[in-house]
């Protein structure tokens, strides 16, 4: 009796390329489930307050130009903003941590400071991503405020610590990580 793996990997390795790489993207479980809730129109946003019961789906139609029919691209329009900020967010993360990775000048530097550049870079570009989820929120004005201001307040001061030895910038690092904490808990409000 063979296992589910094992009959996953058998199926897998005989696939072509374009074959998997069309079960990647289209395929799989979980790229069924999530076209499947964006056709059925699943992804209404919440305009009633809280207690309130939702009012039921519209259904969306289904074709091959889903995104600019549906309710997602409402969503995006109203607040696209934030995926621009989130873009142009991640793009500086992925360059720092180039910097990082190539700078002679950081290869020099303490390993606690290079830690400390690290986890600025990681926590940089984490919230650039979660940037990307800010449209789909309640309330994305407020909780894209408070997640790029803690992320430019927690990652800036960590960076400019690492970069320049100056001591001051970890008296602000906490009042980032704070921004980034109530960030993510005005997602559920």
């Amino acid at each position: 009796m063979e296992s589910e793996i094992d009959r996953f990997l058998e199926t897998v390795s005989s696939m072509s390329l374009s074959d998997a790489v069309n079960f990647v993207i289209f395929d799989n479980p979980v790229s069924k489930t999530f076209g499947k809730i964006l056709t059925d129109g699943l992804l209404t946003p919440r305009s009633e307050p809280m207690g309130r019961p939702r009012r039921s789906p519209v259904p969306m139609q289904a074709s091959n130009d889903w995104l600019s029919q549906g309710r997602l691209s409402q969503i995006l329009g109203a607040s696209g903003n934030w995926t621009r900020v989130a873009g142009l967010s991640g793009a500086l993360a992925v360059i720092l941590g180039a910097y990082g990775s190539h700078s002679p000048a950081l290869k020099q530097v303490s390993p606690e400071k290079r830690a400390v550049f690290e986890t600025a870079n990681r926590y940089h570009f984490f919230h650039s991503i979660a940037l990307l989820g800010v449209p789909l929120c309640r309330r994305p004005m407020i909780t894209g405020s408070l997640m790029f201001a803690g992320m430019l307040i927690f990652s800036g001061s960590c960076y400019g610590y690492a970069l320049t030895n100056y001591q001051d910038a970890r008296r602000v690092t906490p009042f980032g990580g704070i921004l980034l904490i109530v960030s993510w808990l005005s997602m559920i409000v």
